[in-house]
């Protein structure tokens, strides 16, 4: 996922998806994780944009500061 604009359209996706299944009578979801889960972070917006970072710079394996992140992608 090069393009942090993937990135927002798999999280809207995903936010979509889960609103989906909160719908229904005896729904159900199974996460499984090797890290904290980033919703866990959601009520803190900073530390989740430093999770996104995190994992960006992993997965991307991009050379960026943290500074530079958050002027490229937070408006």
């Amino acid at each position: 996922m090069s393009d942090m604009n993937n990135y927002f359209t798999y999280i809207e996706q995903f936010s979509k998806t889960i609103d989906t299944l909160a719908t229904f009578r005896h729904g159900e979801i199974y996460y499984t994780a090797e890290d904290i889960p980033i919703f866990h972070f959601l009520p803190f917006p900073e530390l989740s944009f430093f999770e996104v970072y995190v994992w960006y710079n992993s997965v991307c394996n991009m050379v960026i500061t943290y500074e530079e992140f958050v002027k490229k992608n937070l408006k």
